[in-house]
Formats: C-alpha cells, sequence, structure tokens
C-alpha cells in the first residue's frame, strides 16, 4: 500500500544566502541551489571542481548534487556526495538525513536508521529525519519504534503525510480505530491527499465496513483517474460483496489503464467465476498465471473455473497445485463462499453474498 513520504532538501536557502558572498559564481550557485535534474548537477559539480569553496560551503553543494543524483535513482553517486558533503561539514544533519534516505531507497534499513540518528543527534527538532527514521522502521518491521517516531514528528510540525505514515504503522499493528483516526485528521489537512484515502479504505476493510472502502476507493478514482490500484481494489471489494456488474466495470477500468496488471487480471477472474462465466475466468487466470506463474490465487481459481465447467481432471490439477503451494488458499475462497465439492459431482452455481473479508490484499 501507498508510503508516500514527503523529502525534504533544506539546502537552497542557504546556498542563495551565499551568492552575495561569492558574486563571480553567483549562477552556478542560484543553479545548484534551485534547478533541477542535469542542469543543477553540471552547476554544482563547477563549484565542486572551481577549488574556491570548502568547509559548510562544498558541503552543500555536494549535498545539492546528490539529492539530484537520488532523484535520478544513481543511489551509488548520491551516497559518495552525502560522504563527502558529510567530510566537508561534519555537523550537517542534513547530509546524514539525505545519505539515510539515499540508503533505505536501496533497502538498507539498518544504515539508514544510523544515518537517521545521527542527524537527531545533531539536530533534536528535525522532523523530516524523525519521520523518515520512522520509515525506516516501518520498512523494518519495527512498527512500535515507527510510531515512537512519528509521535515526535508529528508533535514538532503536524502534517498530513506524517499523519498517514503513522496510520499505516498502526494499519499494520491492526489496530484500526488508531490508524483510522490518523487517516481521518489526514484528509482534514489535505481532503485531496489520495495516500490517505487509499489507507483509509483498506483499514475500513480490516474493520469489515466494505460500503466505507468502496467510498474511499472511489475518491482516489475521482482524485487519480489513472489510478489502476484503486480500480482494481474496489472492484475486489465489490466483488465480495456481490455487486458483481459494478466490479467487472471497476476491473475492466484497471486493466483498460495496465493491460498486464496481473492483481487486477486475477481480481476480473475472481469476478467472472462468481458469474458463472468460466470460459472467461479461465482467460483471465491464464493471462495473471502467464504473468507471474507463482499467482496461488490464480492457480486455485482457474482451477475452480475448470472444474465447474466440467474438466476436472484439469481443475484437480490446478487446485493441487495451489494447495501444495499455499495450504490456506483453500480457506480464503472458502470465506467467499467458494469450495469445490470433494466429488465430481459438482455444483455449477457459485454464490455471490455473505463475503467476508480475509484474502490477501493485493
Amino acid at each position: 500500500m501507498p508510503n508516500d513520504v514527503r523529502r525534504y532538501w533544506p539546502f537552497a536557502a542557504l546556498l542563495t544566502a551565499l551568492v552575495v558572498a561569492e558574486p563571480a559564481r553567483a549562477d552556478d550557485w542560484e543553479t545548484c541551489a534551485k534547478s533541477s535534474g542535469d542542469d543543477a548537477i553540471a552547476a554544482c559539480t563547477r563549484a565542486i571542481k572551481s577549488g574556491t569553496y570548502n568547509g559548510k560551503t562544498l558541503a552543500l553543494a555536494y549535498s545539492n548534487r546528490g539529492v539530484e543524483w537520488k532523484a535520478k535513482g544513481d543511489l551509488a553517486k548520491a551516497v559518495a556526495d552525502f560522504d563527502e558533503a558529510i567530510k566537508s561539514d561534519p555537523q550537517q544533519a542534513a547530509a546524514f538525513n539525505n545519505r539515510g534516505i539515499a540508503y533505505a531507497a536501496a533497502r538498507d534499513y539498518e544504515q539508514a536508521i544510523a544515518d537517521y540518528d545521527k542527524a537527531v543527534e545533531l539536530n533534536p527538532g528535525y522532523a523530516s529525519a524523525l519521520n523518515n527514521r520512522g520509515l525506516a522502521y516501518f520498512n523494518n518491521g519495527q512498527q512500535q519504534r515507527a510510531i515512537a517516531d512519528y509521535d515526535a514528528a508529528i508533535k514538532l510540525e503536524p502534517d498530513a503525510v506524517r499523519l498517514n505514515n503513522r496510520g499505516n504503522a498502526f494499519l499494520k499493528k491492526r489496530d484500526y480505530d488508531r490508524a483510522l483516526a490518523d487517516y481521518d485528521q489526514a484528509i482534514k489537512i489535505d481532503p485531496k491527499y489520495v495516500a490517505a484515502y487509499f489507507s483509509r479504505a483498506i483499514a475500513h476493510e480490516g474493520r469489515k465496513r466494505p460500503d466505507e472502502a468502496i467510498a474511499d476507493y472511489g475518491h482516489v478514482t475521482k482524485l487519480q483517474p489513472q489510478n489502476a490500484a484503486a480500480w482494481n481494489s474496489r472492484c475486489w471489494t465489490r466483488a465480495t460483496v456481490g455487486r458483481l456488474q459494478e466490479a467487472l466495470a471497476d476491473c475492466n477500468e484497471a486493466l483498460k489503464l495496465k493491460p498486464d496488471y496481473v492483481h487486477a487480471l486475477d481480481s476480473r477472474g475472481f469476478v467472472l467465476l462468481r458469474m458463472t462465466r468460466y470460459e472467461e475466468a479461465i482467460t483471465d487466470y491464464d493471462a495473471a498465471l502467464q504473468i507471474d506463474p507463482n499467482k496461488v490465487a490464480s492457480l486455485y481459481g482457474r482451477g475452480m473455473a475448470k472444474r465447474r465447467k466440467g474438466d476436472y481432471a484439469g481443475g484437480n490439477i490446478d487446485i493441487a497445485a495451489a494447495k501444495t503451494a499455499k495450504p490456506a488458499i483453500v480457506a480464503d475462497f472458502q470465506r467467499y463462499g467458494l469450495l469445490p465439492p470433494p466429488t465430481e459431482s459438482v455444483r455449477t452455481d457459485v454464490p455471490t453474498s455473505g463475503a467476508a473479508f480475509g484474502r490477501a490484499r493485493h
């Protein structure tokens, strides 16, 4: 699910302030501080290579260039520049914070946490570093520590992103009420914050409130009509409560936006299975398994569809393989009233009501 974290790069104001002191390099400093991409990298590089600057001033140029390397996805160069910034100015908390972000992007959460620790040590009121450390703890499976950091960041500088992040940590702990409270507050602060609506929808599903979840997914599709994940999630939720025609329309929209979206193919296969359109369900499940041969739900669903259209041998092979890969898959489908009979005297109807939540989220 969405963990959208705002990144803070607090260099522009400092570099701009240096323009007066270095008039001969004013254009490079301005570009290094305020531009982005290759222009900023080139300007920062000229400033670094000029040999004119050292200490804090040089550290700022390295830091800004590191930010741009990170934005381009070149994490090795970003880390190298933040290393140089820290060598030039070991007291620059922002450089530790930004290096932590680069390590986190590489999923080296332990190293990221170590850098955020140093950033907070240097600046105890550094809300962005606290928030980012919280996210690293979250991704490292340490939810209580994540919540503690989010608490501190929100106390210092409350905003929608941090509230959403803390809500996600509560959601991970299945503390749905606290998660919902944070998402509500995030949306109150920023009524157009898509991530909070998406997260709140998932929390509503956890609380067995499908109608509220469907409404929140609807907010996402209105704010971001190109969000295929939201169309798919609403498709799935509608399918579980028997609103099959609406679900099918949502899945079709998701696949229109992203034809190779494996989760939407699986969801639509499930919808078609419940609509007793077995041949079409098999086609979607086939397509999902072509993309991800390990998609156990698609394998089991295809087996169900095959059996219901009379292909017992083929259905049994799929179902047996799915059960071997994930024994709990039978219970997952059973929660929706879908269980293959133990003999070849197979029912041809597929229940379309009485859904309960439990299947793993897409």
